[in-house]
């Protein structure tokens, strides 16, 4: 995964934290529903829960162009890195998005969901990697 400038991240660059890997675009409408819930805890939460929002980037309906964008025009904080090769959606079987990895600080999944979060079931899922 890259940021905007195109340096790389691992999720292991986190290892002894909490993560909470989520995979969206911004063409896709329960993606854009659930971000609010997102930014919102990680400004809550954001120092001691990395939050790791991850663009689907197919180079035709979303870019990093078009996902960086998006993300400014809605004012969100949290990190978004950008995985143009489906590497990292490869590594965790995304077979849909949005879809969401709760990881403790030893780098091992506790739970993960395919679909739409509202706050409720995201504050659960960050209670269960604390």
């Amino acid at each position: 995964m890259t940021d905007e400038q195109g340096n790389a991240f691992r999720l292991s660059d986190f290892r002894g934290k909490p993560v909470v890997l989520n995979f969206w675009a911004s063409w896709c409408p329960p993606c854009k529903a659930e971000m609010p819930d997102f930014d919102k805890l990680y400004g809550e939460l954001g120092d001691e829960i990395q939050f790791m929002m991850i663009d689907l980037v197919d180079g035709r309906r979303e870019t990093v162009e078009i996902g960086a964008r998006f993300i400014q025009a809605q004012g969100y904080g949290f990190p978004v890195l950008f995985d143009t090769q489906y590497e990292a959606a490869s590594a965790y079987n995304v077979s849909g998005i949005p879809a969401t990895y709760f990881i403790d600080a030893q780098g091992y999944i506790v739970s993960n969901v395919t679909g739409q979060l509202n706050e409720t079931r995201l504050r659960g899922g960050i209670e269960g990697i604390r």
